[in-house]
């Protein structure tokens, strides 16, 4: 296993507005899925799944794009075939408080 932490969002007034708490996963081995349990989940909040750029520096904002997001109320597992470095963050719906989710990844 490659990741287990369970991580605390602080998630802001307005839709859509990013949360500043970002969980990182090591670029330390090939990542071949990363699940998402809710533990507490504000309503409507909206998790992403961010990738580290093959040859982008970890932990650099810019060397991570973008993969996909999703609403998380039970759970949401990402396979992909190992690749290297990887972010989630999460973004406020219509309510504030906090979000925190079981992350694991191998």
């Amino acid at each position: 296993m490659l990741f287990a932490q369970s991580v605390a969002f602080s998630i802001p007034a307005g839709d859509n507005t990013l949360a500043s708490e970002i969980a990182t996963i090591p670029d330390n081995g090939p990542i071949n899925a990363i699940t998402i349990l809710p533990e507490s989940v504000v309503a409507d909040s909206v998790i992403e799944l961010w990738l580290k750029k093959v040859k982008g520096t970890q932990g650099t904002g810019a060397d991570y794009y973008f993969y996909e997001s999703a609403v998380v109320t039970t759970g949401k597992t990402w396979f992909l075939a190992g690749w290297q470095g990887a972010q989630i963050k999460m973004r406020s719906g219509t309510g504030t408080g906090t979000s925190t989710l079981s992350i694991v990844a191998n």
